[in-house]
């Protein structure tokens, strides 16, 4: 019996179509990787985006029952003055920045009542003298003994292209932070920022801010969010479309406070060096030293480093980044827009005919 084996015969890749095939593949991946993260980069623009036209209509709805938009911490006057160290105290300042007080408006209504309740007890704590640590909410403001509710995140509040820095800082300053900062205004551009809080023109920053540029000078008041600010839609003679609102801020070595905290004419939620610095200008800047050279001003290369409230605009977004105005609606600005229309954009009755590109 004879049996009979069928050989078939079997063909494989040989070397280099086996190299041409992962050469091929290798290019598809490569070309559609950007397609990839270009795509999730749109899609978290967009996130962003929505975050500040959520922050742009709790505005909105802040000034119809307040008729007026949120301010940088208020000053306020004691029914009861307070004696501390000696010092005695007739005002208080809340110390909490405009995003704190738009939290009604925004779905966040426990956590402003919370904030509300927290203070009361501790100026009421401050009047009767029960405790000799209260008073520090009358000294320094409201944000002394609101830390612990600063820890709560605010989703709303952090831009999704800079996710390095969403842990909460650490510190006196200690908290969950803020990537839109309101808009208090534009200096002009032959200010000098060698002024320092001892010149008898207020209001000044405080000068201990080495990170300040020149250590101190004028902060802003013609935007729309500042300290002790009232400012309604008819301050608003530029018109509400050409008025900025809220800005981004949201790069890895800036310098970041709890969304809670703001004291002083030094406000962190409102740009008091606004529109000084161009537009993600840490990006064109030295980043060792984080300086930025301005033609006209002294000294030219003021150091803005990290520092809370004299930092520019800026994001992780490429080529610009997003900006609320005042009429509630969100664009995305080129980082190389000129000059004359940021400062225009920033300042609400300055009647420059200026428009975003």
């Amino acid at each position: 019996m004879k049996i009979k084996f069928q050989l078939r015969q079997f063909f494989g890749f040989t070397l280099v179509e086996l190299l041409v095939v992962i050469a091929i593949i290798g290019l598809l991946i490569a070309l559609l990787l950007p397609a990839v993260q270009a795509a999730r980069e749109a899609a978290r623009r967009m996130s962003c985006s929505n975050n500040q036209k959520q922050m742009s209509l709790a505005l909105h709805n802040h000034h119809d029952v307040n008729e007026a938009f949120p301010n940088d911490s208020q000053r306020y006057q004691l029914s009861t003055p307070v004696v501390y160290s000696g010092n005695t105290y007739t005002s208080y300042t809340d110390g909490l920045t405009c995003w704190a007080k738009v939290f009604p408006f925004m779905e966040q209504t426990g956590l402003s009542e919370a904030i509300n309740t927290t203070i009361k007890n501790a100026i009421e704590t401050a009047i009767s003298g029960a405790a000799t640590g209260e008073p520090m909410v009358v000294t320094r403001g409201g944000h002394t003994v609101t830390g612990a509710l600063a820890m709560n995140k605010v989703p709303t509040f952090l831009c999704p292209s800079n996710p390095t820095v969403i842990n909460p800082v650490s510190g006196v300053s200690s908290g969950y932070y803020c990537h839109y900062f309101g808009n208090s205004g534009a200096l002009e551009q032959s200010a000098d920022l060698s002024q320092t809080s001892a010149d008898p023109a207020p209001p000044y920053t405080y000068g201990e801010y080495g990170g300040s540029p020149g250590g101190g000078g004028k902060i802003a008041t013609n935007g729309v969010i500042y300290q002790n600010s009232r400012i309604s839609f008819a301050s608003i003679t530029d018109g509400s479309s050409n008025t900025f609102a809220w800005g981004e801020i949201a790069w890895e070595q800036y310098r970041y406070s709890g969304w809670n905290r703001s004291t002083g004419p030094t406000t962190n939620s409102a740009k008091a060096y606004a529109e000084q610095l161009p537009f993600n200008y840490f990006k064109r800047g030295d980043p060792t030293t984080m300086t930025y050279p301005i033609t006209g001003f002294n000294p030219t290369t003021p150091t803005v480093s990290q520092q809370t409230s004299c930092g520019a605009y800026g994001s992780k977004h490429p080529g610009g980044l997003n900006i609320g105005l005042c009429d509630g609606s969100v664009r995305f600005v080129s980082e190389t827009v000129e000059n004359n229309i940021r400062l225009g954009y920033a300042c609400r009755d300055d009647g420059a005919a200026v428009s975003l590109p």
